[in-house]
């Protein structure tokens, strides 16, 4: 009897487990929607304050993306900081990714509309829009720590995110994958990214086949779900014209209908958040789509804490796991992806030679290097933990067909409609070797081939043969034309100034977007149709400065290009310079000189400099000057500086210098300069306000020997600067940028409209 007393005791005392502590667990599911997902931080963010434990997570596409996130710590707070101290529209567009291609491979095939990738003489279409190089490096720094783990329910919070297998269509849990590996694959959305490619298998958009995956959240234990579906309901679409894009994207959408119904009867409280009102790419509105989250989940947090407390699970606070280490001892380095060749270009652009401590930033700019050599799609990367010490993992994704065939359209209100055709072929020469054919047509009008390398060293060494043609509107100057009582913006002549030129180029970089050597030039300049004679002597025995005339110029010097704009267009923050300076030799004849035997000698220097500086969001400051100067009796016309008009002529690169609310080519000479202020605005997404201010003129039309044979007439031919500005619209269209601005300026102060329409080339 006392036995039986004591046992009782004992059991009163130390009650059974199972009684004392609720053995359910929590499961959070998150839907994809875009940025609509953003949502499900608001929603983080209540269940953190109220103390509901979050046992289990899944998600899918942007939900996969919040949810993995919370799996490995990241809080409420921390996830808010992401999303808004981010652009994450750049990194869904590969806008950043300009920057981290080697400033050789961003010129070549620069300006064509359509590219087709070639396999040999057979064209290919592309797979996708965008192979998702910035997305997955923004992915791989923010699971910084975690990329050896591959069994991603062993996170320190279980996980389970889906994708669609492109051959069959049926929704997949990835579980043998590393998590940033798996977050990109769930979110390939068909209409923005190529599929992603996981152990040989291609993968879509987990929201495609199930947005809402619930019964992963069951099988990884959840025995209670809350759901959060921020997905387009049936009831939200209503089309009256729809586009090609809606019929695509709606399709999909009807496909995983059925699934996430079945999905939202295994959830036991799901909460809906407001999505009306919002764009589906809406990322800039980040706190709005986290304020209606919280909302949301504050209306339905008494039926959430009703149900937790009904069970017995108890409220806690979030136990995060502690932050990994900044830095890791990497041992060795692999290259996955490619065979021994390509690879071994691959570990010779990551410039970084185990062992050596990885940081996030290291790393970064590793990838960056071997991405931006053009010869992969995609370059990612993971560092796994050994027991001998951490080795960093590159997987490349060679392009499928490097060569691209291209094709370019481009219409002005200053040259017309210009149609330019190319051939990019893409080697393994050295670290890569670049070849590209360029026929342009239209008044601007060029025929090139060239060849450039880059080697092992660091290096670059390129060649490049060229026909260019260029017209060249002769005016003559202002105090000169009324003394003669002429109209002085009417020109007085029309040229064709044409080149054959031959450019050497041997450098290296300098720095991210920078290319810096020496050049040497040959030049074959003719001026055609030059038949008038607008500067004479006062007896009219001198020579023209226009009559038709072939030159040969050779000349060498040092060459500095730097690009660090984040877009060609419409840039909002980086910056240009481009440095010219060369010495050489002019077979030209003079035009005037008092010297018998006038020297051969000529040199050129110019310097063009620009800077874009962001003042908020959509707010920027472009601030740019040029300046040019040649000197020597012998001057072809081609070093003369043209300045006046809104488009360079870009076959003659640094020659023709833009001004707007000026004639084109208004006013030459030997030295120029221009300057200009630039107040850009960002009205809606890819729709700019532009006001600028600028100023120029050009000096030494003539040598001192000249300006001597010509007396009087030197001093109507010293002019003031110009000031000028003009007000543009700009849009960014998949067919290029569109410009239209109205312009004026002291020198024509009647308002001009002007238009352009294309990709400059």
């Amino acid at each position: 009897m006392r036995f039986l007393l004591g046992l009782f005791l004992l059991f009163a005392l130390f009650p059974d487990p199972a009684h004392g502590q609720s053995e359910e667990r929590v499961g959070l599911v998150l839907s994809g929607g875009s940025a609509k997902g953003l949502a499900h931080i608001g929603v983080l963010r209540v269940l953190e304050e109220a103390g509901i434990p979050i046992d289990v997570v899944s998600g899918a596409s942007m939900g996969g993306v919040i949810g993995g996130l919370h799996a490995i710590g990241y809080t409420s707070a921390d996830l808010e900081r992401v999303v808004t101290e981010n652009d994450l529209s750049e990194y869904f567009s590969d806008t950043r990714a300009r920057r981290s291609r080697q400033l050789e491979g961003r010129l070549a095939g620069r300006g064509t509309l359509i590219a087709l990738p070639m396999d040999g003489l057979e064209p290919r279409l592309p797979g996708g829009l965008l192979a998702g190089q910035e997305v997955s490096a923004f992915l791989s720094r923010l699971t910084w720590g975690y990329h050896h783990v591959e069994d991603l329910s062993r996170l320190p919070i279980p996980f389970a995110t889906v994708a669609t297998n492109l051959n069959t269509g049926a929704a997949t849990t990835l579980r043998n994958a590393s998590l940033p590996e798996a977050l990109r694959a769930s979110m390939s959305l068909p209409s923005v990214f190529v599929p992603a490619d996981l152990n040989g298998t291609l993968y879509l958009d987990g929201g495609m086949s199930r947005n809402l995956p619930a019964v992963e959240a069951r099988n990884l234990g959840a025995t209670v779900l809350i759901g959060v579906d921020v997905g387009t309901q049936p009831s939200d679409i209503q089309f009256e014209q729809p586009s090609l894009l809606d019929v695509l994207s709606h399709a999909s959408f009807y496909q995983s209908l059925r699934d996430d119904q079945e999905q939202r009867e295994l959830i036991d409280i799901l909460i809906r958040p407001e999505t009306a009102g919002l764009s589906v790419t809406g990322f800039e509105a980040a706190p709005t789509w986290i304020a209606r989250g919280e909302e949301a989940a504050r209306a339905a947090l008494p039926r959430i804490e009703a149900l937790v407390d009904s069970l017995g699970i108890a409220r806690r606070v979030p136990s995060m796991p502690p932050a990994p280490a900044d830095s890791l001892h990497v041992i060795s380095v692999h290259v996955d992806g490619a065979d021994l060749e390509t690879a071994a270009i691959a570990r010779s652009a990551f410039a970084l030679d185990a062992p050596f401590t990885a940081t996030r930033d290291l790393m970064e700019a590793g990838v960056q290097r071997v991405y931006g050599t053009g010869l992969f799609s995609l370059v990612t990367y993971r560092i796994i933990r050994t027991q001998r010490g951490a080795e960093a993992i590159l997987r490349v994704v060679p392009e499928a067909a490097p060569d691209r065939l291209g094709f370019g359209l481009r219409h002005d209100s200053e040259f017309a409609t210009q149609l330019l055709f190319t051939f990019l072929r893409r080697t393994l020469g050295g670290l890569a070797s670049t070849t590209e054919m360029r026929l342009r047509v239209g008044e601007l009008s060029e025929l090139s081939v060239g060849h450039i390398n880059r080697f092992d060293n660091g290096w670059t060494g390129g060649i490049r043969l060229g026909y260019y043609g260029a017209p060249v509107d002769l005016f003559l100057p202002d105090g000169y034309a009324a003394s003669l009582g002429v109209n002085a913006n009417v020109p007085v002549q029309q040229i064709s100034l044409e080149l054959l030129s031959v450019l050497g180029f041997w450098g290296r970089p300098a720095g991210r977007g920078t290319l810096v050597g020496l050049a040497a030039q040959g030049d074959l300049v003719g001026a055609r149709n030059a038949v008038a004679t607008i500067l004479t002597s006062e007896d009219g025995s001198q020579g023209s400065l226009t009559a038709d005339a072939d030159h040969a110029v050779l000349s060498g010097g040092l060459s500095l290009v730097s690009d660090t704009r984040n877009t060609a267009y419409f840039p909002t923050q980086g910056g240009e310079i481009v440095l010219d300076a060369r010495i050489g030799y002019s077979a030209a004849e003079p035009v005037w000189s008092g010297d018998e035997d006038p020297s051969h000698l000529v040199s050129l220097l110019r310097l063009r400099a620009s800077r874009h500086l962001p003042i908020t969001r959509y707010w920027s400051v472009r601030v740019g000057a040029t300046g040019y100067r040649a000197t020597g009796e012998r001057l072809p016309l081609s070093y003369y500086s043209f300045i006046g008009g809104s488009q360079p002529a870009d076959v003659l690169p640094g020659s023709f210098l833009p001004l707007l609310g000026v004639p084109r080519h208004a006013r030459f000479g030997r030295a120029s300069w221009t300057g200009a202020v630039t107040v850009q605005a960002e009205l809606d997404e890819g729709v700019f306000l532009r006001g600028t201010l600028n100023a120029g003129t050009t000096y030494s039309l003539l040598t001192t020997a000249e300006r001597g044979a010509l007396d009087e007439v030197t001093d109507s031919l010293r002019e003031p600067p110009i000031l000028g500005g003009a007000v543009e619209i700009g849009l960014e269209s998949p067919l290029g940028p569109l410009r239209l601005f109205m312009a004026t300026s002291g020198a024509d102060p009647v308002p001009g409209v002007g238009f352009s329409f294309g990709h400059t080339f």
